[in-house]
């Protein structure tokens, strides 16, 4: 069985995994804000969460900025800082 389809078991035998219905009409959708073919999955999204009365958990920093208050930005945990640049090299001497 491929890792996908084993992790997606794990998953959904979870207790608190809840399955929404997916009976969307893509007709259905405001497309406010909307500017990208890669958009409409995430305005999809956020209908059926606030169709259903739920808040949309996600990684993605612009899909939050996009819909606000209606989905939830998942932050990771204290990353370490940034490595910073090595510093310029040495003037040679003459």
């Amino acid at each position: 069985m491929p890792w996908a389809q084993q992790l997606l078991q794990v998953w959904t035998g979870k207790s608190k995994y809840v399955s929404f219905p997916d009976d969307l009409s893509n007709l259905d959708v405001p497309e406010t804000g909307v500017r990208h073919h890669k958009q409409v999955r995430d305005a999809y999204l956020e209908a059926v969460e606030m169709r259903i009365g739920v808040r949309l958990a996600t990684f993605d920093r612009s899909l939050a900025m996009l819909h606000g208050k209606a989905v939830e930005l998942i932050v990771p945990a204290a990353a370490p800082p940034p490595i910073p640049p090595p510093p310029p090299p040495s003037p040679p001497i003459s």
